[in-house]
């Protein structure tokens, strides 16, 4: 039987990816130069995970340590302004 949380580097990407706010679509392009291939990948991260949202899967892999907050990459909406943060 496979260990549930047992990940590739690859399905490790697209998480890291899909949690810092990129689409499935998006990581799929970025890892593997194929979109498409990121919905096969965030369907298998899903099954293995146990979880019917690649969100909750996101948080689910930080809580397990699977790769931490530090290792996410956040899409900004306009990547030339910074976060603006209440004084």
């Amino acid at each position: 039987m496979e260990k549930l949380y047992t990940l590739t580097e690859t399905q490790i990407s697209i998480l890291k990816l899909t949690t810092g706010g990129h689409s499935i679509l998006e990581a799929g392009e970025i890892v593997c130069g194929n979109a498409e291939t990121g919905r096969t990948h965030a369907d298998n991260i899903r099954k293995r995970m146990n979880v019917d949202d690649i969100g909750a899967a996101g948080i689910l892999a930080m809580k397990l340590k699977i790769f931490s907050l530090d290792d996410v990459i956040v899409r900004l909406k306009d990547p030339s302004k910074p976060p603006v943060f209440p004084s």
